[in-house]
């Protein structure tokens, strides 16, 4: 089904993106797994997630490479993007799952933790999307997921949830009946 397409999967060295790579390559596509390896948090580095990815890939008979950039960087994202082309021949899909985790409610937040998830989840998106298609690198899909973040675990923790305010009167307010 993807035999002669090349694949960049960002966020692939773990998780939804690890699987999504993995599939890909087993439909035929020559992959491109980044991951810089930072914890859930975002941070530290380490490449053994991407590397393993690539491990099981080639096992399996695939092919593909790591790559460590992050996502946030937009020079990391054309290097991605110029490994793929110059390892590969091409690119024709890009799947994003990036993501981190900042396991506080919004108003609790400083704004270095609220930065640092806009980067990855919003400029990242922006960064790894726009450079294929503005060098004309791309000739397929782009695919972008965002990432829950942790959010079917700790949902009320997301940072775009926004605080209620819940009062007495206000739940007193909604047992009441006009009249």
């Amino acid at each position: 089904m993807l035999d002669g397409r090349v694949a960049l999967c960002a966020g692939a060295g773990r998780g939804v993106g690890a699987e999504v790579a993995k599939l890909m390559a087993a439909h035929g596509a020559k992959v491109v797994i980044n991951d810089p390896g930072t914890s859930g948090s975002g941070e530290g580095s380490d490449g053994a997630p991407a590397q393993e990815i690539v491990d099981q890939i080639e096992a399996a008979g695939g092919d593909a490479m790591a790559n460590y950039g992050s996502v946030a960087k937009f020079d990391d994202c054309l290097a991605m993007v110029h490994q793929a082309r110059e390892t590969f021949g091409g690119l024709h899909i890009v799947f994003n799952a990036a993501g981190i985790l900042r396991d506080k409610m919004f108003h609790n937040m400083f704004p270095e933790d609220w930065q640092a998830v806009i980067d990855v989840h919003l400029t990242g998106h922006f960064n790894i999307s726009r450079r294929p298609r503005a060098f004309s690198a791309m000739s397929g899909n782009a695919i972008t997921v965002q990432p829950s973040s942790g959010s079917w675990r700790w949902h009320a923790s997301s940072p775009w949830r926004m605080p209620r305010r819940v009062s007495p009167s206000t739940s007193s307010a909604r047992r009441r009946t006009p009249g």
